[in-house]
């Protein structure tokens, strides 16, 4: 579940946004608002916040300003900027920020919806990335026995890794031509799932690792 903060200087702007989108279906269940960008600072430093979609043009702190401070101290949080100027400069500079997306005011629905869509998609994907990182450097270590049995066990409960069957298998494939690589490494490891459990990632040196475990394993795999 997701929790969107949103910044405008003007309550009615904040409370039509708060009705004007379905907010459950994008998986968010948390809807909060600043009415500038030091209350939304303040707000981020206190609670997780994975998307926020801030006016421009506020007292006290601005948008450029806001995400400023909250993109070098909370980097994983996404941004969409609002502005009633058409000025490309705050759309140049808002862009060289790294912001999901700078809408224009009046705000079109649609197109609100779309990049709170894009941006939450960025934010599953970078999510899929840093659990994938997590898991192949678990697996590496575990290989070639760099990581504690302590550490091991607390980080498998977290991956869902499997420490307690009877046999482990390692297995190592390098193939030459790079073209062919996602065909016959997924037909593998479909062979390989349905009776026993298959841990794969790729080492430094280009090396396909599959950790295979199970109660019984034959040469027959």
């Amino acid at each position: 579940m997701y929790t969107v903060l949103l910044v405008d200087d003007e309550n009615d702007v904040l409370e039509n946004f708060k009705t004007i989108i379905d907010w459950p279906m994008y998986g968010i269940e948390n809807v909060l608002t600043a009415g500038n960008g030091q209350e939304a600072y303040d707000i981020i430093r206190s609670q997780h916040i994975d998307l926020m979609i801030t006016d421009i043009s506020m007292p006290q702190m601005d948008g450029i300003q806001l995400f400023k401070r909250v993109h070098e101290d909370y980097p994983n949080i996404r941004c969409i900027f609002l502005s009633s100027y058409s000025d490309f400069t705050y759309a140049k500079e808002a862009i060289s920020l790294g912001v999901e997306n700078y809408l224009l005011k009046p705000i079109k629905v649609d197109e609100l919806n779309s990049s709170i869509r894009k941006s939450l998609d960025n934010i599953s994907m970078h999510k899929h990335i840093a659990q994938n990182l997590f898991l192949d450097n678990v697996l590496y270590r575990w290989i070639t026995d760099t990581i504690s049995c302590e550490e091991l066990t607390e980080r498998c409960r977290h991956v869902n890794i499997n420490l307690y069957f009877r046999n482990y298998c390692v297995t190592m494939i390098r193939l030459k031509q790079r073209d062919y690589i996602r065909k016959p490494i997924a037909t593998f490891i479909s062979h390989l799932q349905a009776p026993l459990d298959t841990y794969h990632f790729i080492d430094y040196d280009g090396y396909h690792i599959f950790i295979i475990g199970g109660h019984h394993i034959t040469q027959d795999y």
